[in-house]
């Protein structure tokens, strides 16, 4: 690795293992203090892959729940660094963009895609802004250095995301969805049945009539000898992992 663009401290990062690695080994290029966030920062457990997401805004993190759903994305990396800083600034220089810089000390500072993606044929970018950022000349710029860099390592698939792109229920749900994914974080009483799956094929019987779901997981419930809401918690699991479908577009209030 050539560091001689690089400040200590992206040296120290690189270094620390900061943007490498794959799938759960990935550790996001940025910490939880570098930015100001705009609604939410979360620091949430994937469910396509199992380690923890680095967000720094509610669209972030919305747009990060909805790549999840698709088969064909492998990976889905965050804050992922565009490394070579030595072309990134020769881009810099070439399109006569002035390039991100430390706000305190003016230095240019490695910049960083919101999402790298990794899919079965190819990779891709993902630049997540605010619709209205778009107005902005500077915002532009830095974009088409995104852009441009991405272009030159091989990755011509690169677009913006904005709000408008992003079923705010739809990802809402699935934010939902994502807390019941895992069995380690589920408080289910299982009365007699040892294992959750077995208790998952009969709610999955059960499903299949057309009671209306709320009254349904409550005989559930009922029937199999489990606390009030182990069946909403089970319905939540099973649906996390697409054992069956309902319209993610409308809000689920099973409580």
């Amino acid at each position: 690795m050539d560091f001689s663009f690089y400040t200590p401290t992206e040296i120290q990062r690189y270094k620390k293992g900061l943007g490498q690695g794959y799938r759960e080994n990935y550790l996001s290029w940025l910490i939880f203090t570098d930015f100001s966030s705009k609604g939410i920062t979360s620091y949430r457990r994937g469910i396509k892959i199992d380690r923890f997401y680095l967000c720094f805004s509610t669209l972030e993190y919305y747009t990060l729940r909805t790549l999840e759903q698709f088969s064909q994305i492998l990976d889905i990396r965050e804050q992922f660094p565009l490394l070579n800083k030595r072309k990134f600034l020769a881009i810099a220089n070439r399109l006569g963009i002035d390039p991100p810089r430390n706000p305190k000390t003016r230095t240019p500072i490695i910049t960083t895609s919101d999402f790298f993606l990794t899919l079965k044929n190819r990779n891709a970018v993902r630049s997540v802004k605010p619709s209205k950022d778009l107005e902005s000349k500077r915002t532009l710029e830095k974009i088409e250095l995104e852009r441009t860099y991405w272009l030159e390592e091989g990755v011509d698939d690169f677009s913006i995301i904005t709000e408008k792109d992003i079923d705010k229920t739809y990802a809402q749900n699935w934010d939902l969805l994502s807390s019941y994914y895992y069995e380690d974080e589920l408080n289910i009483t299982a009365g007699n049945y040892t294992e959750l799956k077995d208790l998952g094929k009969l709610l999955l019987h059960m499903l299949e009539d057309q009671k209306p779901t709320n009254a349904l997981l409550r005989d559930f419930e009922r029937k199999y000898n489990l606390k009030e809401g182990d069946g909403t918690q089970l319905y939540y699991h099973l649906l996390s992992h697409k054992l069956f479908e309902v319209d993610l577009s409308i809000p689920l209030r099973f409580y």
